[in-house]
């Protein structure tokens, strides 16, 4: 995926703001009174190389297609990007006598706390391609029928303040067995489980009732957490 530039000053903040309310403007137009045409020049070629603004064959400047997809993210109050919520696929693996997968945390926000895999879908991914993506990487199972069954809005806190957002697309699946073994990594260990297991993240419990009381049908459902 390409990398985006991220402009750090506010004069190619501005520039790119001014293109987002008009479809094309002359230099004229673009620059503030108050700044002299080459300080001014100056950011607006750093805008060009980024591959952010481009001149058309009038002379016009324009959004290019990545100063677009900059725009789309922008905070129109501070002319920032906003942090947005991370938007994940929630893999509820179990097997035929309901032995579930589980995934031990080595990273934080919660880590040492139980949950199950999840991964985050990439910009631009096919939401069922990423559940099945995250599931092979996370786990190294492959060929499990995901089936997608609800949405959840998860807030996790510490001491109070917001420390996880995440959108959670909710995907559940089902293996005769629990043969082969699944994947550990750096990021979790993870394993099967019929018992009750220590740790376990309250909001594991949450998508759980959440599945329970919509067995024929989607759901949406938001709640908070404090680790």
């Amino acid at each position: 995926m390409e990398v985006m530039h991220h402009p750090e000053h506010h004069i190619q903040r501005d520039i790119l703001y001014r293109l987002c309310f008009n479809k094309e403007l002359r230099f004229s137009d673009l620059k503030p009174e108050n700044l002299e045409n080459n300080i001014f020049m100056y950011h607006l070629k750093q805008l060009t190389k980024a591959g952010l603004v481009i001149k058309n064959e009038e002379g016009l400047y324009t959004l290019a297609p990545n100063g677009m997809a900059y725009i789309d993210k922008l905070n129109y109050s501070t002319k920032q990007q906003s942090i947005q919520p991370k938007v994940v696929c929630y893999l509820q693996i179990t097997d035929a006598h309901g032995t579930q997968l589980y995934w031990r945390r080595k990273i934080q926000p919660s880590i040492g706390y139980v949950g199950v895999p999840v991964g985050k879908i990439q910009y631009g991914e096919d939401v069922q391609r990423a559940a099945q993506r995250e599931l092979t990487e996370k786990t190294g199972l492959t060929n499990v029928k995901l089936v997608y069954r609800g949405t959840a809005n998860l807030k996790f806190y510490v001491s109070n303040s917001l420390v996880s957002h995440i959108l959670t697309l909710v995907y559940t699946g089902k293996v005769n067995s629990v043969e082969p073994e699944v994947l550990s990594s750096e990021f979790g260990d993870v394993f099967w489980s019929n018992e009750e297991v220590d740790n376990v993240l309250e909001s594991v419990y949450f998508i759980k009732d959440q599945l329970s009381a919509h067995p024929h049908g989607y759901f949406f459902a938001e709640q908070d957490f404090y680790l």
